[in-house]
């Protein structure tokens, strides 16, 4: 773990310098939203995108606006293991392992 440390940093500070992030979160969210699989799904399976990862929360919109369920990962009390949750709104999520937004057991 501790060699791992360093390197995780060095590479979020690279990509965290990547230039035109938002350009490219929109093109991603264009080819996810064009895709035939995701106008046929009823359920969804998303991460809840933080920092300089790509964007996921547009398409957590327009999900819910589209009456699609949506599914996101909650950290569980062992390490290394999480469950999915439905959430029917961002009121359904609160800081959770690391500062992270997870869906709320009890209303999820």
């Amino acid at each position: 773990m501790e060699k791992k440390a360093p390197l995780r940093r060095e590479l979020l500070a690279r990509r965290d310098a990547l230039p035109g992030r938002e350009e490219r979160s929109r093109a991603i969210r264009r080819q996810v939203l064009a895709l035939p699989e995701y106008r046929r799904a009823r359920r969804l399976l998303l991460y809840l995108s933080q920092g300089s990862e790509v964007d996921t929360w547009p398409l957590l919109d327009r999900a819910l606006a589209q009456g699609k369920e949506v599914y996101a990962p909650r950290c569980l009390e062992r390490p290394g293991e999480m469950a999915f949750y439905r959430v029917s709104s961002r009121e359904d999520l609160q800081a959770g392992a690391f500062g992270l937004l997870e869906p709320i057991p009890g209303r999820c």
